[in-house]
């Protein structure tokens, strides 16, 4: 994503990220469901990573299904989207950054990456190519 293209998403989701939080808390979202179903929670041991999280709530919804994680970690450009995710959700960990440059360090330690209404924002099919490359990195064999 351009660096322009990247601060005007960035800046967008800053200037309504509270408005943004109170709307969507306790908003049950349809495809989480069948998402889920395709994804279901494995282990104490996992650790997952929402990508493009906002405010948070799918750590609410994976909650209300019983899903316990050793780590959950969301990442996301606006730093007031992760302000009220962190706020909402305060035990889990929170880091501003880009799809096309997932800040997890370690190779291959993710067990589960969602990524739920955040691809649209990639502005071309080359850096949707590379953000799949990047979740390839970060995720576990198999």
């Amino acid at each position: 994503m351009s660096q322009k293209f990247q601060d005007i998403v960035e800046k967008s989701y800053d200037s309504v990220a509270e408005d943004w939080s109170k709307t969507r808390k306790n908003l049950h979202w349809e495809d989480f469901d069948w998402m889920y179903e395709a994804a279901p929670c494995s282990s104490e041991r996992d650790k997952i990573l929402d990508l493009g999280c906002g405010t948070g709530r799918l750590f609410d919804f994976l909650e209300s299904k019983g899903c316990v994680y050793q780590q959950y970690t969301g990442v996301d450009l606006s730093k007031n989207m992760l302000q009220q995710a962190q706020k909402h959700y305060p035990k889990n960990r929170y880091v501003q950054g880009s799809m096309l440059s997932i800040p997890v360090t370690d190779t291959g330690s993710i067990d589960q990456v969602w990524c739920i209404a955040a691809f649209h924002h990639l502005g071309s099919r080359q850096e949707r190519l590379e953000a799949l490359m990047e979740i390839s990195r970060v995720l576990k064999p198999g």
